[in-house]
């Protein structure tokens, strides 16, 4: 009986040995270009998108064969354009978010040539609010108003194609977040919900 005992531990901790060394991590950094804006209901305003950028690092795990699991730590912004009646004439408005956003998303890719392959990723993101400002006519407002939550939540889907030379692995997609939640700390009848679409460049080692 002993040596069953004996042989199961020596057995579990060789296959334990096995699965970390099967386990391959990569990480890098990425940086992109956002065009964000706000789906709405119950406003009577009606948003445009603004263009930002994004950019952080990210650690990814290949665990099984073309499924890599990753998660990123970026500076994303975020916002929408609107336009409202005032004095008269039409005034311009943009409305500026700065997140410091974390997705968390499974990957699954697939070959096209020895060392290009297409992936698709899905999962969720989770976001702490940086700053937020408001632009008016193109200048600063410099007042300290602030409509939005402190975090947000969402979740993304992309695609890409990922090249992998020996060395290091480059990447190149595009990806939409949706949030899940109203943005609005200060109003309970209008939902304000972040939507971007995003153009993602990376390189990994």
């Amino acid at each position: 009986m002993k040596k069953i005992i004996a042989f199961v531990v020596v057995l579990a901790g060789f296959s334990g040995h096995n699965l970390v060394a099967q386990i391959s991590v990569s990480k890098g950094v990425r940086v992109g270009l956002n065009n964000s804006t706000y789906t709405t209901s119950n406003s009577p305003v009606s948003y445009d998108a603004k263009s930002g950028f994004l950019i952080g690092g990210f650690l990814g795990l290949e665990i099984l064969g073309p499924l890599d699991a990753e998660v990123e730590v970026l500076m994303t912004q975020k916002g929408a354009k609107y336009s409202l009646p005032g004095n008269g004439t039409t005034q311009s408005f943009q409305h500026n978010l700065t997140y410091l956003e974390v997705p968390v998303t499974a990957k699954l890719s697939l070959p096209l040539l020895p060392f290009l392959s297409w992936y698709l990723r899905a999962g969720p993101t989770f976001a702490l609010k940086l700053g937020e400002s408001f632009n008016v006519d193109g200048q600063d407002s410099g007042g300290t108003d602030e409509i939005a939550k402190n975090s947000d939540s969402g979740f993304v889907v992309g695609l890409g194609l990922k090249f992998s030379p020996v060395i290091a692995q480059f990447t190149v997609g595009v990806r939409y977040t949706a949030g899940l939640n109203s943005l609005l700390d200060t109003d309970d009848t209008v939902e304000l919900k972040n939507r971007v679409f995003s153009l993602v460049a990376g390189v990994g080692f």
